[in-house]
């Protein structure tokens, strides 16, 4: 980019932050079931920021992972248990200290969204770094899971 360009776009960036409206998280509850398929429930649990929680959908039934969760009962013809943990601006670091400790036991799958906030923040790659390899969880008789 030429840089006699960087104050017009600095000056955009500036104007659409200022502008950007912060959206509330869905409303209703944060798990549920969907499916009637046999066999044993697919548990899901889906972890994060903004998407996770919801922001800009009127419930958790129009957001991304209800949505997740219809689709692996379509395709595994089980019925699937869904849990989110989310909040609008959640950082790696929130979401690992605050948010994390929410997530339910014995899941078959566990979805991390996040790292926009991060990326908002200007997090150096170091950072990085020291937030994401050091967090690990794991159930017993559940998945283990690093990041």
């Amino acid at each position: 980019m030429n840089p006699l360009w960087l104050p017009v776009v600095a000056a955009q960036g500036l104007w659409v932050r200022s502008k950007t409206e912060r959206m509330p998280p869905a409303a209703g509850p944060t798990e549920g079931s969907v499916g009637d398929g046999s066999g044993p429930p697919v548990r899901i649990g889906v972890l994060g920021e903004s998407t996770a929680a919801g922001c800009g959908v009127g419930t958790h039934e129009e957001g991304f992972p209800v949505f997740l969760a219809r689709e692996l009962a379509a395709r595994t013809g089980r019925p699937v248990e869904w849990q989110v943990v989310g909040e609008n601006g959640a950082t790696l670091r929130h979401i690992r200290h605050r948010l994390m400790a929410g997530l339910g036991e014995r899941l078959d799958v566990a979805l991390l969204l996040a790292g926009v906030n991060d990326v908002l923040a200007r997090r150096t790659p170091r950072e990085w770094g020291t937030i994401s390899v050091r967090s690990s969880m794991s159930w017993p008789g559940g998945p283990s899971m690093s990041w």
